[in-house]
């Protein structure tokens, strides 16, 4: 792995991230809207809501300045203490819907990717169990980033098809589920173990986000 200093464009906040120079997904928990956590899982965050106080500007990924690249045992050194290590950092939904409306969703494949990762942010409550439903404002929100995400995704192939599925399935549109699902010709590997399960829970009106491998 390969650790990395970044700054933010804005002020001089420090983050520490880390780049697995090879991808393992070796333990890692596998979801139905395509998140995965573990070890060796990268934060994956493309946009930031910077954490000093004076500053809390938003900047995508890209944005962010490069200051070192340093070894494993020099990231313990006094000039990188001040770094803020990405694995603590939690996204918030406010801050992709405000980097939707901003400057960062001016294409469709932007504004999918975050719409994407903003339907994860909304997920990540269901992940664990016993957890409460959204309020009336985030279910109202929720429901109006589905909504647009579904129409932004393209039925090019099977991954999209299910992918699309999934949308409705989550968005309680458990009929349109099944008939994309039906869509799906010459499934195989990942995506036939899938059909079953996503199916199983739009035959039950289940809309929850699940856990498909680990």
């Amino acid at each position: 792995s390969n650790h990395i200093i970044f700054k933010c464009p804005h002020c001089e906040q420090l983050y520490l991230d880390v780049e697995y120079m090879s991808y393992n997904t070796c333990g890692a928990i596998h979801y139905s809207d395509g998140y995965k956590e573990g070890d060796m899982i990268t934060s994956g965050v493309v946009i930031v809501k910077c954490i000093n106080q004076a500053c809390l500007q938003i900047f995508h990924i890209e944005e962010a300045l490069l200051i070192a690249e340093p070894k494993v045992d020099e990231v313990l050194q006094t000039e990188w203490e001040a770094a803020f290590n990405m694995k603590k950092y939690v996204p918030s939904s406010d801050s992709f819907r405000e980097a939707i409306a901003m400057k960062y969703g001016d294409n469709v494949e932007d504004e999918q990717a975050l719409r994407i990762w903003l339907l994860r942010i909304f997920n990540h409550r269901f992940r664990k169990s016993g957890a409460e439903d959204f309020n009336s404002i985030e279910k109202m929100q929720y429901t109006q980033n589905l909504q647009r995400l579904i129409s932004l995704v393209e039925r090019k192939d099977n991954d999209h098809l299910l992918f699309l599925a999934e949308l409705h399935r989550e968005a309680g549109e458990f009929e349109k589920c099944l008939h994309l699902i039906r869509e799906i010709k010459n499934a195989a590997g990942y995506i036939q173990a899938i059909i079953p399960l996503i199916s199983k829970r739009a035959k039950v009106k289940e809309r929850r986000v699940f856990v498909i491998g680990e």
